[in-house]
C-alpha cells in the first residue's frame, strides 16, 4: 500500500466510511432534535392554552363573586339608607334657617280658616308628641285654635301609624241650608292634609289621609272626649315598614337621596 493511500495511519477508504456514517448519524440526530423541539413547543403551547382557559374560568368566577358581593353591599347600603330615613324625626317646617320656614308655603291659605278649632292627639311617644306640638304651633301661626289633647278624643284604643286629618260631618246640603259648618271644616282638612303631605308625612305617592266622621253619640262618648266641631289631627307612629319599602324601591328619602343613587360607586 502506497504512502498516499494512508491518512493518520489508516486507509483513506476507512475515513471515507467514517465521514459518511458521521454525516448520517448527525442528520438523524438533527431530525430527532427538531422533532423534540417541535414536540416541546406543542406541549408548552397546550399547557399555556389550558392555563389561559383556566384563568378565564377563574376570572369569570371571581367577577361573579364580586358582583354578588357588590349586590349584597348595595342592599345593605339601601337598607341603611332606609333605616336612617325612618329614624329621622318628622317635621312640618316650622323653623327656617336663613330663609322663611317651609311651613309658610306648605300651609299657605290656612289663614282663611282662622279661628277654626283643631284638636290634635298623638300616641304616647316622644317623637310623635313633638310632631303634634309642632303642628299646633304652625296652625296657631295661621290663626287656627290648635290644641294638643291629653284626653282621648277618638274612638278605638289605638291611633293608626302616620298622620291623618278628619272632621265631624253634619247635615247634607239643601237649598234652605246651603252652608253647613262642616263644609268649611272639610276644606280646611284638605288644606292641612295637603300641607302635611308636602312636609313628607305621607308614604310614597299616597297623600295624607283626610276624611269626615259621624260625631259620637252620648253613649259612645263615655270612653273618650268627642269632637263635635272643627278638625281632628291624629299623629301615630312613623310608618316604618311602608317607608322602608318605599325607599328600597328607589324613591327619595327625606333628604331627597334615592337608594339607587346612593348605591352608585364614587368615580
Amino acid at each position: 500500500m502506497s504512502e498516499q493511500s494512508l491518512l493518520w495511519g489508516h486507509a483513506i477508504a476507512l475515513w471515507d466510511q467514517v465521514g459518511i456514517w458521521s454525516l448520517v448519524i448527525g442528520a438523524v440526530l438533527g431530525v430527532a432534535a427538531l422533532m423534540l423541539t417541535a414536540a416541546s413547543a406543542y406541549i408548552l403551547y397546550r399547557v399555556a392554552d389550558k392555563a389561559q382557559a383556566d384563568l378565564v374560568i377563574e376570572t369569570k368566577k371571581s367577577a361573579e363573586r364580586i358582583a354578588v358581593l357588590n349586590k349584597e353591599a348595595a342592599k345593605l347600603h339601601a337598607d341603611n339608607l332606609a333605616l336612617q330615613t325612618v329614624l329621622l324625626p318628622r317635621s312640618v317646617g316650622s323653623i327656617g334657617i336663613n330663609e322663611p320656614p317651609k311651613a309658610v308655603g306648605w300651609f299657605n291659605g290656612m289663614q282663611e280658616f282662622a279661628g277654626t278649632p283643631v284638636a290634635i292627639q298623638s300616641i304616647d311617644d316622644a317623637e310623635a308628641r313633638n310632631l303634634a306640638n309642632e303642628i299646633a304651633v304652625v296652625l296657631t301661626r295661621f290663626g287656627l285654635t290648635a290644641t294638643v289633647e291629653t284626653d282621648r278624643i277618638s274612638p278605638g284604643y289605638t291611633i293608626p301609624d302616620g298622620v291623618s286629618v278628619s272632621y265631624p260631618i253634619g247635615k247634607s246640603w239643601t237649598a234652605d241650608e246651603p252652608n253647613q259648618p262642616w263644609f268649611r271644616w272639610a276644606k280646611a282638612a284638605n288644606l292641612i292634609a295637603d300641607g302635611l303631605t308636602k312636609a313628607g308625612l305621607a308614604v310614597g305617592e299616597r297623600p295624607v289621609s283626610r276624611y269626615g266622621f259621624t260625631p259620637a253619640s252620648s253613649r259612645q262618648a263615655l270612653s273618650f272626649k268627642p269632637v263635635t266641631e272643627g278638625l281632628v289631627v291624629l299623629v301615630g307612629a312613623r310608618p316604618v315598614t311602608e317607608t322602608i319599602q318605599w325607599i328600597k324601591q328607589g324613591q327619595p328619602n327625606a333628604l331627597g337621596v334615592k337608594a339607587s343613587e346612593a348605591e352608585q360607586p364614587t368615580k
